[in-house]
């Protein structure tokens, strides 16, 4: 049976050199709600890499909402934001370069067609593909998004100062490159 250990900075003795520890970074307390937090195995969550970018994805999703208004979401705005950029283009395109699956990319632009914000049409050149370009509406929508979204990156990084922004943002386009 595995027992629970508390966070603990206590190191046992070297063998050999009695009174002596290892030099080793202080272990983190976390407390929330009156509980020490423990370690079981090892494993503590709140240092694993995948739940601190699920936190801070959680801060970016809940600046952009408050800052975004009339119910666009994060992978819309994207959408907007490359048709913007680029123009017209097949739909399984655009769902690459904004790194959306097929079904995904299928559900945001059907939402983007209601809003009058995109169309979709037929390729003229190949009937499987379908065309989706910005309509006026669309075209004003994203150009009164634009500030806002530099605005909200600002936020987003705010804890940060400017050579840590730039570390995090570097390290982060090696690791979504890594996917390409």
């Amino acid at each position: 049976m595995t027992t629970e250990q508390p966070v603990t900075t206590e190191q046992p003795e070297q063998p050999g050199q009695p009174g002596k520890r290892p030099a080793k970074r202080p272990a983190k307390k976390r407390q929330q709600a009156g509980t020490k937090a423990t370690v079981k195995d090892g494993y503590v969550l709140e240092d694993q890499i995948g739940f601190l970018l699920r936190k801070a994805n959680q801060r970016h999703r809940s600046i952009f909402g408050n800052q975004v208004k009339n119910n666009i979401a994060p992978a819309q705005f994207s959408a907007l934001a490359k048709l913007h950029q680029l123009g017209p283009l097949s739909q399984n395109h655009l769902g690459r370069l904004i790194a959306l699956d097929s079904a995904t990319i299928k559900g945001v632009v059907n939402r983007l067609v209601q809003a009058d914000y995109v169309t979709s049409e037929r390729s003229e050149d190949d009937a499987r593909l379908r065309i989706i370009d910005l309509t006026t509406h669309g075209r004003i929508r994203i150009k009164g998004l634009l500030p806002l979204a530099e605005e909200i990156t600002q936020l987003t990084l705010a804890p940060l100062n400017d050579q840590e922004a730039k570390t995090l943002h570097r390290l982060l386009s090696k690791i979504a490159g890594s996917l390409d």
